[in-house]
């Protein structure tokens, strides 16, 4: 596990965490503007449970999943994994953002998220995924 650094440069990018809970691989990306998590899914979950704007219904995770697709298609993901996923990000309102500087930040209150709160957000979503998965 690191911690997650906010930059300016979409280029910096690394894993800060991998693991696999309840069978489900997670991962954490950081280093560019704002950090992202994906969970490793079933093509046909991703299927049946996309949205109009390229989400997913059904998952409850900060600012919603935003992103679904082949793992490849991702700037940085742990070597080894393949397949599909979904993915949501901490660049909204209210969160840090590393294109601003540091004192725009602190003015507007914008949270710093940690690894170790990414990855509670990152269990649940995979508690969540596997529930609807059981449906």
């Amino acid at each position: 596990m690191k911690k997650i650094i906010y930059g300016k440069n979409w280029n910096l990018t690394y894993i800060a965490d991998q693991g696999e809970y309840k069978g489900v691989r997670y991962f954490i990306s950081a280093g560019g503007f704002h950090p992202c998590a994906y969970v490793m899914c079933d093509k046909s979950f991703v299927e049946s449970h996309r949205n109009d704007w390229g989400g997913l219904d059904g998952i409850d995770v900060h600012g919603g999943v935003t992103w679904c697709g082949d793992v490849s298609r991702l700037r940085t993901h742990p070597e080894g994994y393949e397949g599909i996923c979904f993915g949501w990000d901490y660049g909204h309102f209210n969160d840090w953002a590393g294109y601003l500087s540091d004192e725009e930040n602190m003015m507007s209150l914008n949270k710093k998220w940690t690894t170790e709160e990414i990855i509670c957000e990152c269990r649940s979503a995979i508690d969540q995924y596997l529930e609807m998965m059981d449906e």
